[in-house]
């Protein structure tokens, strides 16, 4: 049960650019990765009616940066994947590793690390970050784009995360989830297709839960559309402090 965590530096070359919309590249970089390295779970992949078993961060910048009207040019920073599948970690880790580079879109990021690294929850109360911003709705079927600061966004959180696990694997005995404390929210938008944004946001917030959902929805992602972008979240004491 894996994050993988992938390091770019431009170094002395031109900052790449990125699109507003590179999540959706990113997207595509995870099934072609998955595609070339394991092709049958790829085939499962595309099939599935719930949300895939991944997630990824936003790219996390550590050097300087400069936006334009039509996306973001960054020198140096991270990606991170989370899975729950080996397989699909290791496609990503290969894939990138694969030419010291990583194609977005039509971005070539250049590659200078790839670092494995397992997850572990312990029952209990954890501070979380997202490190790309958590999206809800209302209802299953209403797709009202609801905030952390509407009455209903927790417990549709929890109904999210306690649904993909009996969709998965099976609901576990003990399983607990609740959100006590949210510390900040920023609120943005983040575009899906060429029409359409979804309201979502960026936050710190407390979570207790038992030790499997904990490390469920950290490795799968928490929210809906994890698989597009979304819901990317790590314990704030696992967050490297040199990450911004």
């Amino acid at each position: 049960m894996t994050r993988v965590i992938v390091h770019a530096d431009s170094g002395n070359r031109p900052r790449f650019h990125l699109p507003w919309n590179y999540h959706l590249s990113l997207q595509s970089f995870v099934y072609d990765a998955v595609g070339k390295y394991e092709p049958e779970l790829a085939s499962e992949l595309h099939q599935l009616k719930h949300a895939p078993p991944f997630s990824f961060s936003e790219f996390i910048q550590t050097g300087p940066f400069q936006t334009d009207d039509d996306g973001i040019n960054f020198e140096r920073g991270y990606l991170v994947f989370s899975t729950p599948d080996d397989r699909i970690a290791n496609s990503i880790a290969n894939f990138a590793r694969a030419d010291n580079e990583l194609t977005v879109g039509h971005t070539t990021i250049p590659v200078v690390g790839v670092e494995a690294d397992s997850v572990s929850s312990e029952s209990g109360r954890d501070t979380f970050k997202t490190l790309s911003p958590i999206a809800s709705s209302k209802t299953d079927e209403d797709r009202t784009w609801i905030m952390p600061d509407d009455s209903m966004w927790r417990t549709r959180i929890r109904n999210n995360v306690r649904d993909r696990i009996e969709y998965t694997q099976g609901l576990h005995d003990g399983f607990e989830f609740r959100v006590p404390h949210i510390d900040w929210v920023e609120k943005k938008w983040l575009r899906v297709s060429s029409e359409y944004n979804v309201p979502c946001a960026r936050m710190e917030f407390d979570v207790v839960a038992d030790a499997e959902t904990k490390k469920f929805f950290e490795l799968n992602g928490i929210g809906e559309k994890t698989g597009m972008g979304f819901g990317s979240v790590m314990r704030t004491e696992d967050i490297p402090s040199w990450w911004s």
